[in-house]
């Protein structure tokens, strides 16, 4: 195991508050509601992948959008993250329905070109570099068939940024955009968008800076 990954498991680990959070909150309907519009709003509608396409999703926690794409929108869905505990808690919450990989983004276990599309919300910020990054960018590209992906990254100037200590890489939308183009995808949606976030049993708005479409270039 590298010392990377073994440096980020003691942050994840089964008392991470956010795990712990989300295992309460799934109890509440608003709270199923609110993950459920927003995998429509954020992955579902705008990645336009028809129903039964392979999904991957990297550092997919606890797994609420894969179970819904897999339930409800007939996705077939591999969900991976390294955090044991949260697969652990995945696997009983959904009782198997997704499949879940424990594994490092920086070296999938998949082959090349198995995926339709590739998604991650909230992962790449929380690798512990950008050289991490880019190693995990290229594991995702080489299992996908040159088809959508979506990150969702929190980014500069977001509430929440300074605030959560496992925010290792710190970029503005507009550094991350030039890093995806650099490597050869390029956005085809806008940067911004507002999507549903639940608060005390309410689904409100909120703005998203750093949601990151992206399609292989043909230069």
């Amino acid at each position: 195991m590298s010392e990377t990954v073994s440096q980020a498991r003691l942050e994840y680990g089964a008392n991470y508050p956010y795990l712990l959070e989300c295992q309460t909150n799934w109890e509440k309907p608003s709270y199923r509601a609110w993950w459920a519009l927003r995998t429509y709003l954020e992955i579902v509608r705008p990645l336009k992948l028809p129903r039964g396409s392979n999904i991957l999703s990297v550092g997919s926690g606890m797994g609420h959008n894969e179970q819904l794409l897999t339930s409800f929108f007939g996705y077939n869905v591999t969900s991976l993250d390294f955090n044991l505990p949260s697969l652990k808690t995945s696997r009983e919450l959904f009782n198997g329905n997704i499949r879940a990989v424990g594994a490092d983004a920086t070296n999938l276990p998949f082959q090349n070109s198995e995926f339709d599309g590739v998604i991650s919300l909230d992962f790449m910020e929380h690798l512990t570099s950008i050289e991490q990054a880019d190693k995990a960018f290229r594991e995702m590209e080489r299992v996908s068939r040159n088809g959508p992906m979506f990150h969702k990254i929190t980014v500069l100037g977001e509430e929440g940024m300074e605030d959560d200590t496992t925010h290792h890489i710190k970029m503005s939308a507009e550094d991350w955009n030039k890093w995806f183009n650099d490597r050869g995808w390029k956005t085809f949606r806008p940067l911004e968008h507002s999507v549903p976030i639940w608060s005390r049993k309410r689904i409100g708005m909120y703005q998203v800076n750093g949601a990151f479409y992206l399609k292989k270039t043909t230069d």
